[in-house]
């Protein structure tokens, strides 16, 4: 989630979804050599194409080896066709890499006694822009 302008003030939005139920529809076994369109196929039109999206479970090694899916365009999907529907919120986490040389992550812990509400939940010392990179990368569920 992020904030957006819209109008006068802020919005809430959905800016990325990760879903572990979309990975098997895009494992690509990369120890064997797969499938693939012979490079001279335009010349019959791509007939081929057809034979080769006939196997739904070969169809993605035809796509780029950079192809990353997005999961946020299967989620809306997904709930557009009612196959998804949301329930609830499980955890909320905040987090932070405007303090240069950290990051830290705030979470809302509901416990009795004093040490009770937004916490911080996580902090680690950045010790260059290449460390951030990876945390955020690993927030955000980015392979590449």
């Amino acid at each position: 989630m992020e904030l957006e302008k819209d109008h006068l003030g802020t919005k809430w939005v959905i800016n990325k979804v990760h879903a572990d139920i979309f990975e098997p529809y895009f494992l690509r076994d990369t120890t064997k050599i797969g499938r693939f369109l012979h490079p001279m196929s335009h010349e019959l039109d791509f007939m081929n194409l057809r034979k080769a999206l006939a196997n739904s479970d070969s169809v993605s090694q035809f796509t780029v080896k950079r192809f990353v899916p997005d999961h946020l365009s299967l989620f809306l999907y997904e709930i557009k066709k009612g196959n998804m529907r949301f329930q609830s919120v499980n955890e909320v986490k905040f987090h932070f890499f405007q303090i240069n040389g950290w990051y830290f992550e705030l979470s809302e812990f509901n416990r009795p006694g004093y040490n009770t509400g937004w916490l911080m939940s996580g902090l680690v010392k950045l010790n260059n822009d290449t460390e951030k990179d990876l945390i955020r990368k690993h927030l955000y569920y980015d392979t590449q």
